[in-house]
């Protein structure tokens, strides 16, 4: 888990210099532009801390159909995460990587003090945030795979790895392929107390092969998705 979002475990020499250049690309978009006012708002673990913000931007738009961008105090910001929704991980539902699919979003927020901002500031609507699906699949798939390497050391006896190519960026690689929502309603209620949740099991697919999966629920005292990630298949 990334220490922005509060995980207190290291491995030493996970990754060179290079690799890490690119994974902490893709964890300042998630842990700033997504996840960036909900965790100034709580105080969550920063590395700068002395450059987090003492206002956060909040969008509002007026009754003329303009947008303003309005300076808040951390406190009075509503904190909005929107959240990607995906479709199940490909590899488990043996579904081609061109295949159609749908995804969406899941927004969790305080309404009535985002309206109640908004209307303050003479809005009659608010932009919640952003989401960007590359970058969440890619920071999924990193915690994933650390959390298994953690758990059960090198695996790579027993498994292959399947999302290392989607860790490094390489545009090739489907990041729905292995990253992916578990099945059914993803949407799971709020549990209050509970910062993350995650689980490793195995999964098998239509076809028989078995995959080392791991569940995970970011910010579960939101309302949030339960992701699930291929890690790994068996050899």
């Amino acid at each position: 888990m990334a220490y922005g979002l509060g995980g207190n475990l290291v491995l030493r020499d996970a990754s060179c210099k290079e690799c890490a250049t690119k994974t902490s690309r893709f964890e300042e978009t998630v842990l700033r532009q997504m996840f960036g006012p909900y965790r100034v708002r709580i105080d969550m673990p920063s590395r700068h801390r002395k450059r987090r913000p003492k206002e956060l931007l909040f969008e509002v738009v007026k009754k003329d159909g303009n947008v303003a961008i309005i300076s808040v105090d951390p406190k009075e910001h509503p904190g909005s995460i929107v959240f990607p929704v995906f479709p199940e991980p490909g590899v488990l539902v043996c579904r081609e990587d061109n295949a159609g699919f749908q995804m969406g979003l899941c927004a969790s927020t305080d309404f009535p003090r985002v309206k109640t901002l908004a209307e303050t500031h003479g809005g009659r609507g608010f932009s919640l945030g952003v989401a960007d699906f590359n970058s969440m699949a890619r920071l999924l798939a990193k915690t994933a795979h650390a959390y298994c390497f953690a758990e059960f050391g090198d695996f790579r006896a027993a498994y292959q790895p399947l999302v290392l190519d989607l860790i490094a960026g390489d545009p090739n690689c489907c990041p729905t392929r292995c990253v992916g929502c578990v099945p059914g309603n993803a949407i799971a209620e709020p549990e209050p107390g509970i910062a993350h949740r995650m689980a490793v099991s195995e999964a098998k697919a239509p076809d028989g092969t078995g995959y080392l999966v791991t569940d995970i629920r970011l910010f579960a005292l939101l309302r949030s998705p339960v992701y699930r990630v291929a890690v790994a298949k068996r050899r």
